[in-house]
């Protein structure tokens, strides 16, 4: 299993970043913000054989993206149907862009897509969904995560292993079932702990809640998303076997 950082940086975006976004054989893509699919292109994966879209929530740093994802694979008639999963309005806001982007009425028709909309209502709820070409017990869990916006945490059983992604969140009591003994948690750290007011105002992680859910969870290994150059630079100064960087291409 293959896994890519197509971006792993936050919202205060800045020139050689891109906002986090990762891929998984190619095919699996945990959230899509702006230029997720030049990212793809400059890495040699093909847009159109992606066929499950996991969005966290909808702000523009993990969403912007996805209508361009639309719009390549309408644009090559891709005949593999793509399902897309995020919190209740993600089919409704989806249409709704391609429409304000006039999107042409063929690319509208040609596109295969299959919404699966999760309303969680501050309650757990699991959704299953078959991989293509894939084992039967490939499945993917979404939680509800701590955020200024309804947001899905993921956890994805695939190939024998066990992937965690928290989408932006502050620490909340799902965290450790999300990441439960997982082999990798992705992990939002968006703040440092000095600035953990803000965190608390806008319900990001810092570096020690993300390390709090990590360890809460029993997960193998750490790698901390939705970076900042300050969290980067703690990240550094405190390294750790267990913690591991998103700057590089990973294999399990």
């Amino acid at each position: 299993m293959e896994i890519k950082f197509l971006g792993n940086w936050a919202s205060h975006i800045q020139a050689g970043k891109r906002n986090v976004s990762i891929i998984i054989d190619g095919h699996i893509l945990l959230d899509c913000g702006p230029h997720t699919i030049e990212s793809m292109l400059e890495s040699g994966i093909n847009p159109a054989q992606v066929d499950e879209i996991l969005i966290s929530h909808m702000h523009l740093d993990h969403y912007g993206g996805l209508a361009e994802i639309l719009w390549y694979r309408a644009a090559r008639e891709a005949k593999d149907e793509v399902i897309i999963l995020g919190p209740k309005g993600i089919m409704q806001n989806t249409e709704q862009l391609l429409k304000i982007y006039n999107t042409p009425d063929h690319y509208m028709f040609s596109m295969k897509s299959n919404y699966v909309e999760i309303n969680n209502n501050g309650e757990i709820y699991e959704v299953k969904t078959k991989f293509t070409d894939k084992v039967k017990n490939d499945y993917i869990e979404a939680f509800t995560g701590n955020h200024s916006i309804p947001d899905n945490m993921y956890r994805l059983e695939y190939h024998g292993n066990t992937i965690a992604y928290t989408g932006d969140t502050a620490y909340n009591d799902n965290i450790a079932q999300v990441g439960e003994k997982a082999d990798i948690f992705f992990h939002e750290m968006t703040f440092t702990d000095e600035d953990a007011e803000i965190a608390k105002l806008s319900k990001h992680s810092t570096y020690s809640s993300a390390l709090r859910g990590f360890s809460e969870s029993h997960a193998k290994k750490l790698v901390p998303v939705h970076l900042t150059d300050k969290t980067v630079s703690t990240l550094k100064a405190k390294s750790s076997e267990n913690i591991i960087l998103p700057f590089t291409d990973m294999n399990l």
